[in-house]
């Protein structure tokens, strides 16, 4: 098993929550397939008002660019669901499309282990012990009472 520290942002306060309440990263479809975009630099993607910072541990991965079969689904189908039905074939969890991004897809475990709050000012990083309920609890409550301010 690979594992690797990244980065995902909420685009709203209650994306936010939503992510606190039930540990799953808001999930998009484009040509990458479905899944989570991610960053390895913490300073690269800011906008919204909370980011987190997330253990992801995975299988196997693969450069978008060198998965020529998955670009062909994207050109010829044009779903993301034909780029998954690859990606499911080939055994990619994450899929990097030029480092510093990356789309981790469901099939990929992801902890939640810290946030931070980006807006109006960048905050600390806290950190979140996801298997504890009281962590969870707190950083639920640390959210919404940054919304406030």
């Amino acid at each position: 098993m690979a594992e690797r520290i990244l980065v995902h942002r909420a685009n709203s306060w209650r994306q936010a929550e939503q992510i606190l309440a039930d540990g799953k990263l808001g999930v998009n479809k484009d040509m990458y397939g479905t899944g989570a975009w991610t960053c390895s630099d913490e300073d690269l993607w800011v906008g919204g008002p909370v980011q987190f910072k997330v253990r992801v541990t995975y299988q196997r991965e693969g450069d978008f660019l060198e998965l020529p079969k998955a670009q062909m689904a994207w050109s010829t189908v044009g779903t993301p669901e034909a780029v998954d039905a690859v990606l499911d074939t080939e055994g990619i969890d994450v899929v990097i499309r030029g480092a510093p991004d990356y789309k981790v897809r469901q099939t990929a475990q992801v902890e939640i282990i810290g946030y931070r709050r980006l807006e109006p000012a960048h905050g600390q990083w806290h950190s979140l012990a996801w298997s504890e309920q009281e962590s969870r609890k707190a950083a639920l409550s640390r959210v919404r009472e940054w919304q406030i301010d």
